[in-house]
């Protein structure tokens, strides 16, 4: 799924487009055939959009990180 969020970032609100994959648990039981290792959620952010500019190389891993957990936390409540 491809998304879109407002966030407000530094009291600011910027844009962020990213992608989500919504992982599933694995399963070993049963038929050995049948078994499957899983798959974690994958989040990637695409873009951050500021005052129609991509700012997304200004932003360190580690803020990076920070938004896609604030994001995942709203998809988590069912957004």
């Amino acid at each position: 799924m491809k998304g879109f969020r407002t966030v407000n970032w530094l009291d600011t609100e910027i844009d962020v487009h990213f992608s989500y994959s919504k992982g599933y648990p694995a399963r070993l039981s049963g038929d050995p055939d049948s078994w499957d290792p899983g798959c974690d959620d994958e989040f990637d952010i695409e873009s951050i959009i500021y005052n129609k500019t991509d700012v997304t190389a200004l932003f360190s891993d580690c803020d990076i990180a920070m938004i896609a957990t604030e994001i995942m936390e709203d998809e988590d409540e069912g957004i």
